[in-house]
């Protein structure tokens, strides 16, 4: 468990599925206005104060911040997410890691190639992340998918709630990364009102949904 600078030292837990909240937007950057990243110590008593005044578990309103990704080649993950999906890089974090977002976020994805550059995809049918939901605000669904078009990148339509309700893989999760938006999931408003989207695969083969509320 650490405070990573730019979530407050309460409540953060670094794990696989790591539970976090972010400060003020002003207290993300350094002086050098560059996005502020660090392992330094958490505040356990503040952290236990905060759990022992919860009840009930999670709040209604968690949502998935950020993704963190195993990657074989840092420099073709930052093509395909900044150069055709439109990030931007906010830290590159030696030669081995990289953070991106839009909208100035400190980051919506994480990318690293700490288990090895080159490192082969997993096989079929192993644990892990199989893809995941970036909403896209709905003023520029329209234009990502002609620069789909126009790059040659294959994609298909998805049904957000089809794929949020019945994924046809069980290690599939309707999740969200970008623009602090809900994740895909049956009930949730995004999804009930008409969530239309387009599934594409990253280089890793990572299947990443581009979806837009109606």
């Amino acid at each position: 468990m650490v405070n990573h600078s730019f979530p407050p030292a309460s409540p953060y837990l670094e794990a696989p599925g790591a539970l976090y909240a972010d400060r003020p937007r002003s207290g993300w950057y350094g002086p050098n206005g560059r996005v502020r990243m660090g392992t330094l110590p958490l505040d356990l008593d503040d952290l236990l104060a905060v759990a022992a005044a919860t009840e009930g578990g999670a709040d209604p309103g968690t949502r998935v911040g950020h993704v963190h990704l195993n990657v074989a080649d840092l420099e073709r993950s930052r093509r395909f997410y900044c150069d055709l999906l439109g990030f931007d890089v906010m830290l590159r974090y030696g030669p081995s890691a990289l953070f991106i977002s839009v909208g100035g976020y400190h980051h919506h994805l994480g990318f690293n190639t700490w288990e090895g550059e080159g490192a082969l995809q997993p096989p079929a049918r192993s644990t892990g992340l199989v893809s995941y939901v970036l909403w896209v605000p709905p003023e520029g669904f329209d234009s990502l998918v002609d620069r789909l078009k126009e790059a040659g990148a294959p994609f298909s339509t998805v049904d957000i709630g089809r794929f949020a309700s019945s994924p046809a893989d069980p290690r599939r999760q309707g999740t969200s990364a970008g623009n602090g938006g809900p994740g895909a999931r049956a009930g949730d408003p995004m999804v009930d009102a008409g969530a239309r989207g387009v599934e594409l695969t990253d280089p890793d083969g990572i299947g990443v949904v581009l979806a837009v509320p109606a």
